[in-house]
């Protein structure tokens, strides 16, 4: 019986073991795509910060340009 015993824990404790190795690597390569994504997500954030900039720096123009179109006579009217 004890023997029968044993034989069953060693069963389970190798495949309790390989269950861990399953994890681990899971959890590894979960790692690896979250680094991914982040670096994704601040690559992102900084088109973003550009853009957003680009954009103010186009209607600065925008304004800049129709302030020097308006004619000399019409400002000081």
């Amino acid at each position: 019986m004890q023997a029968t015993e044993l034989s069953t824990w060693q069963r389970r404790v190798s495949e309790l073991t390989g269950r861990i190795s399953e994890l681990e690597e899971a959890l590894a390569k979960t790692q690896k795509e979250l680094l991914k994504a982040q670096e994704a997500n601040a690559k992102l954030q900084r088109d973003l910060r550009e853009n957003v900039a680009q954009k103010e720096d186009q209607v600065g123009l925008f304004y800049l340009f129709l302030l020097c179109s308006i004619p000399l006579r019409v400002l000081f009217l």
